[in-house]
């Protein structure tokens, strides 16, 4: 799983506003796992499964049940998905390292993540 990191906020709202929806829904959740526990970055297996996961889910909700229509659907969303997820990551801690640099004050972390990554899909 080689990453493609998108570093600006523009370019991670554009690539959510061309993803499939159901990929988009798995982006969200995706980074909501990873801002729970950022070591998943460090585990490619960890990493492959919870991305796995967040499909997983999102495909379920959508009413994508079949395993062959949820391999196509993984095999053409599932690195987007992974790429968006850890790219909201990392430019949201980079922006909060920023903040503090220059002494703001953020939130809790929990709320701030959530705020986060629904400020993209918003």
């Amino acid at each position: 799983m080689a990453l493609t990191i998108l570093d600006d906020r523009a370019s991670i709202k554009a690539a959510i506003a061309t993803m499939h929806p159901v990929a988009s829904e798995a982006a969200q959740l995706l980074a909501h796992r990873l801002f729970e526990n950022p070591n998943i970055l460090s585990s490619d297996e960890q990493l492959g499964n919870e991305l796995l996961q967040a499909c997983a889910i999102s495909a379920r909700r959508a009413g994508i049940q079949d395993a062959s229509t949820f391999e196509a659907f993984f095999q053409n969303h599932g690195q987007s998905v992974l790429n968006v997820a850890a790219s909201i990551v990392v430019y949201t801690i980079k922006s909060e390292r920023r903040r503090r640099i220059w002494g703001w004050v953020g939130k809790a972390g929990a709320v701030a993540a959530g705020i986060a990554i629904g400020s993209f899909f918003g």
